[in-house]
């Protein structure tokens, strides 16, 4: 498209309009604007700051319908609810931008630049994973496509991403401790030579369950869950030998600190899954 640059001309004939000086605000008309501006900071605390609710902090204060916080721009914007909250989801970020909503996924993410990562807050029990992207390569601006993939603006690689991991729906796996049901997701490579499939549990924080890699040139890798080993309030370490123990690592202030595949088929010895990290 040819850029159109508008010029505006000077005519330096005619005598330029010089404003008039501003009038000297009198004693009284001060008294009275720092009066105003005291009130204002004095009632802005309880006026302003407490008209949202603080999911953590249950026996903080109610927000009050409507919402004086919520306001509209755009006279366009015509569809305003007097009976929607604002909500706060999470607290702890150094620099928190860029939220993008997943109809698909049902989950919301955004950025903390500093500490170069994504984060996701699930609809489904309102818990917030840290490193959702990590390293993220600074990112920020984030939205979701018409094909429900991420875009993001990579302020490290001075590029824009799109993640292509794509849900491609449930399916209930085998493994060693039962059935359980998981997530498909798939992903190509930019050059097409390697496929990549993760079926994810959502009632366990979706781990992966099972990985499959497929390249052109070396085959095909999967691997499947074998064993969790999982942390608990730093006491101590419970072994997880069945899907109801796996359940309990995703419990709050519980992490699974030791994660291993087994290849299945195979007398191969199992894999831990920081072996596999960048593989």
């Amino acid at each position: 498209m040819e850029r159109v640059q508008l010029h505006k001309f000077i005519d330096l004939a005619k005598p330029v309009k010089v404003s008039p000086e501003p009038k000297a605000m009198s004693r009284r008309q001060f008294l009275a604007a720092a009066t105003g501006v005291a009130a204002v900071s004095a009632m802005a605390p309880e006026a302003f700051a407490r008209n949202f609710i603080d999911q953590y902090d249950p026996d903080g204060p109610i927000a009050r319908y409507p919402n004086p916080d919520v306001m509209v721009l755009d006279k366009r914007f015509k569809y305003k609810l007097g009976n929607t909250p604002i909500v706060r989801l999470y607290r702890g970020t150094m620099w928190a931008e860029g939220p993008a909503w997943s109809g698909v996924g049902r989950y919301l993410t955004w950025s903390d630049i500093p500490n170069n990562e994504q984060l996701r807050w699930s609809e489904e029990d309102g818990h917030v994973s840290r490193q959702f992207r990590y390293p993220s390569n600074n990112s920020n601006g984030n939205f979701f496509d018409y094909q429900g993939r991420q875009v993001a603006m990579e302020h490290g690689t001075r590029r824009v991403a799109r993640y292509t991991l794509t849900l491609q729906g449930e399916e209930t796996i085998t493994w060693p401790r039962g059935q359980i049901l998981t997530e498909r997701w798939h992903r190509r490579s930019e050059d097409g030579k390697t496929d990549a499939w993760f079926w994810l549990a959502p009632s366990m924080h979706y781990i992966p369950i099972k990985m499959r890699i497929t390249r052109t040139s070396r085959g095909t890798l999967e691997v499947l869950l074998d064993s969790i080993r999982v942390d608990q309030d730093g006491d101590g370490e419970a072994e997880a030998g069945g899907a109801n123990v796996a359940q309990e690592s995703v419990v709050p202030n519980r992490t699974a600190s030791d994660i291993t595949y087994g290849m299945p088929g195979s007398a191969m010895a199992p894999i831990r899954a920081e072996d596999l990290h960048g593989q």
